[in-house]
């Protein structure tokens, strides 16, 4: 699994680390980001706003991938420690069998490092452990997840708030954007 996101990643993002929330101006022409609340509310208060939350989370999930696709997850654990220890407990209690990517050194130039480490997983589109997954996120008690598979070019990043998709085209992505602007920022930049 490991040799296909690598070859994945190498494809579609070149050497750029697989920092979610950067891939934005990396990708700016291909980059989208909608709410996953009306008014940009940015966290859930009851279960119908949640049930919104996912419902709008899976909407773009099932527009980005293929039905039948395998889903690789990725998921980050920080540390200031160079070599990956585990990830925390619930994600191991959605997603059991995860392996290590890589790892990444955040703020070269302090004295107390700070590294990201990315497991991975597989999932289906239509799994139930994904939403488990994006209600933790909403909740913002996690970040920097990614979903991608090898049937797509396009890359789609939950957070508290949000999701950011990078779709394979800027036509592809007008048509994403027009299909959910409802659901875009009022803010100029798409923020």
């Amino acid at each position: 699994m490991i040799n296909r996101i690598k070859k994945y990643w190498a494809d579609n993002f070149g050497e750029l680390p697989p920092k979610a929330d950067e891939l934005k101006f990396e990708f700016g022409d291909r980059w989208v980001r909608f709410h996953s609340l009306p008014e940009s509310k940015r966290y859930a208060n009851s279960e119908s706003e949640y049930e919104q939350v996912l419902f709008r989370y899976n909407s773009l999930i099932k527009e980005l991938f293929p039905y039948q696709s395998e889903l690789f997850v990725v998921l980050t654990e920080y540390s200031n420690r160079s070599e990956p220890e585990h990830l925390e407990y619930k994600l191991l209690e959605i997603f059991p069998e995860t392996e290590y990517w890589c790892s990444i050194q955040t703020n070269e130039e302090d004295d107390d490092p700070i590294y990201w480490h990315f497991h991975a997983t597989k999932t289906g589109v239509e799994d139930s452990a994904l939403n488990k997954l994006l209600r933790l996120v909403a909740d913002d008690e996690i970040s920097n997840v990614m979903l991608f598979c090898n049937e797509s070019e396009s890359l789609f990043h939950p957070y508290d708030g949000g999701s950011d998709c990078i779709l394979s085209s800027v036509e592809h992505r007008n048509r994403l954007e027009g299909k959910f602007s409802n659901w875009l920022s009022a803010h100029p930049e798409g923020l």
